[in-house]
């Protein structure tokens, strides 16, 4: 089935959580699917995960209603973040963490491919955030790290899907683990969704960044 693809989109000044471009994470497998390679990266996907306004989620869930990223959204009360998320001012409202994800393999079995990784950029000529601090794509961001998100809908045959393109960072936040690296537990273990993520793994997502794809909400 051919897919419907919308235009990329953009969420400005969100706060990211939990998120890492260059470090896949391992997904559930409930229905104890077989993988369809011997490649590591089977059952594998970026996260990237925002904390937007309620305003925001609001206009979301009515520009792509029905988008299954959505349902399993989280609300975060401001004593919430306070407590959980130092590095972000306490907000003046709730707020709700979304998860976006793309699957790092594609294809089907004997034809499976790597799909393009999230692209991550500085707001100052693509290599730096506004203070200066240096931006790569191996660049760890922390908790409360703020910036443009750019997605992908695409819809199927399973429903509407937001995928990840690009972070643009405007604001780091040094990530920092107990003893150096990362702290895996942080990041948590999401359900693997259940269709195929690898048709946007062409999406030329270097090429005008967020320039006019904005959310008007």
């Amino acid at each position: 089935m051919a897919q419907k693809e919308s235009p990329l989109k953009t969420l400005k000044d969100v706060y990211f959580v939990y998120t890492s471009t260059s470090r896949p994470q391992k997904q559930l497998n409930k229905e104890n699917k077989p993988p369809l390679s011997d490649n590591p990266l089977e059952f594998h996907a970026w996260e990237i995960k925002v904390l937007v306004t309620e305003k925001v989620f609001k206009g979301m869930k009515q520009a792509f209603k029905g988008a299954k990223n959505l349902p399993n959204a989280k609300d975060y009360t401001p004593d919430m973040i306070a407590g959980q998320f130092p590095d972000i001012p306490t907000p003046e409202e709730d707020m709700v963490l979304v998860k976006f994800s793309q699957g790092c393999l594609y294809g089907p079995k004997g034809n499976r491919k790597p799909a393009r990784p999230v692209t991550q950029i500085g707001v100052k000529g693509r290599v730096q955030d506004r203070n200066g601090l240096e931006i790569t794509p191996e660049t760890a961001l922390g908790n409360g790290t703020k910036g443009h998100l750019q997605f992908k809908p695409v819809e199927n045959s399973f429903g509407l899907y937001l995928y990840p393109v690009a972070i643009c960072v405007t604001e780091l936040v040094e990530y920092a683990a107990a003893g150096g690296g990362f702290d895996e537990d942080a990041f948590g273990i999401e359900e693997l969704d259940e269709v195929e993520e690898a048709e946007i793994a062409g999406t030329d997502a270097d090429e005008d960044l967020f320039e006019d794809d904005d959310m008007p909400f």
